[in-house]
C-alpha cells in the first residue's frame, strides 16, 4: 500500500525525513525504519538506502535547485505508481512534494556505468526498455524542451545566450511537429539503468525475467519524441558512429536509413547543448 503525504516545507535530515514520511503511513507495523548510508548525492537531490517495514527503500531529499529547475514533485507521484503498474521501475511508498520528499522501493541489482553503455549487448537491452517504455499507456504531460531552454538559461544568465540560441535553433531543426508524442524517460543516462533478478516488483505486462533491466529516477518523465530519449543515450555517454548505428537499429529492430541516422543526430546535438546549459543554470548562484 502507497501512501501520499501533503504538508509544508522545511529542511530535514535523512533520519528525520524518513520518520516524517513514516508517521503519515497508515499500514500497519511500518513503524520501525532506519537509514543505513547514502547512496547518491547530486544538485538536485541526495538519496539514501534505507530500511521501512522489512525491506529495503530509497529516500529521496530534494536540494533547494530541484525546484528552481522546474521538477514538478506533485504530479510525481501517481506516475511513479503506474511506471510500477507496468513492469518498468520500483513502487513509490510516500511522498511529501511539499518538503521535497520521496520515499521509493529499492531494486537490488547492479548500477550501470558509463563503461556499460559501450558494450553493444547491453545498449541492445537499453533499447529494448526504452521501447517498452514509449509503448506504456502512462498519463503525463508532455516535456517542454522549449521551456526548459528558456528556464535554464535564466537561471545561468547572460553568459548563456550563445548556449541558449544554438539550442533553441537545434530544437527548432529536428523537432518534427507531425511526429507522435510518446512517453519518454527523459534522463536515461547509466545510472538510471538497473539490472536485478529481484521478482518482488511489478505487476504489469513488463514482468520480471531472471535479469530484468529497470529504470529509475522519472522525475523528467513525460510525453516527447522517441528520439529524445536514444539522443541522451548516446550524446550523455559520447557513443561512437558506429554504437550509434547499432543503438538506432536495435532501436527500431531494422537497420535506420540514413535519413533517421541524420534526424538522431541532430537530437544528439541538441541533447548536449541542453545538458551544458542545464549545467550552467546549476552552477549559477542562487539557482
Amino acid at each position: 500500500m502507497s501512501t501520499f503525504i501533503r504538508s509544508w516545507g522545511w529542511q530535514l535530515t535523512a533520519a528525520e525525513a524518513l520518520a516524517h514520511l513514516v508517521a503519515g503511513c497508515s499500514v500497519e507495523g511500518t513503524t520501525h525504519a532506519k537509514v543505513i548510508h547514502p547512496l547518491r548525492r547530486s544538485p538536485l537531490a541526495d538519496s539514501w538506502l534505507v530500511e521501512w517495514a522489512g525491506e529495503r527503500a530509497v529516500l529521496r531529499i530534494d536540494q533547494p535547485a530541484a525546484a528552481a529547475m522546474g521538477l514538478d514533485r506533485a504530479a510525481e507521484f501517481a506516475r511513479l505508481e503506474a511506471v510500477a503498474t507496468a513492469g518498468l521501475g520500483p513502487a513509490p511508498i510516500a511522498a511529501d512534494p511539499a518538503r521535497g520528499l520521496l520515499l521509493r522501493r529499492h531494486i537490488e541489482g547492479n548500477v550501470w556505468q558509463t563503461a556499460d553503455m559501450h558494450q553493444a549487448a547491453k545498449l541492445e537491452q537499453a533499447a529494448g526498455l526504452l521501447r517498452q517504455v514509449h509503448s506504456a499507456q502512462i498519463a503525463a504531460p508532455a516535456l517542454d524542451l522549449g521551456a526548459a531552454v528558456n528556464r535554464y538559461a535564466d537561471l545561468a544568465g547572460p553568459g548563456s545566450t550563445e548556449l541558449a540560441h544554438t539550442a533553441r535553433s537545434l530544437l527548432a531543426s529536428c523537432r518534427d511537429p507531425q511526429a507522435p508524442l510518446v512517453f519518454c524517460h527523459n534522463d536515461p543516462v547509466a545510472e538510471n539503468f538497473v539490472a536485478g533478478p529481484d521478482p518482488g516488483f511489478g505487476s504489469g505486462p513488463a514482468q520480471m525475467s531472471t535479469a530484468q533491466l529497470w529504470l529509475i529516477d522519472w522525475e523528467y518523465s513525460g510525453f516527447n519524441e522517441f528520439w529524445f530519449d536514444l539522443a541522451v543515450v548516446l550524446g550523455h555517454h559520447e557513443l561512437s558512429a558506429s554504437l550509434a548505428r547499432s543503438t538506432l537499429k536495435a532501436y527500431l529492430g531494422r537497420p535506420p536509413s540514413a535519413g533517421e541516422e541524420q534526424r538522431l543526430a541532430g537530437w544528439v546535438a541538441f541533447y548536449v547543448n541542453l545538458s551544458r546549459l542545464w549545467s550552467a543554470a546549476l552552477i549559477t548562484p542562487g539557482s
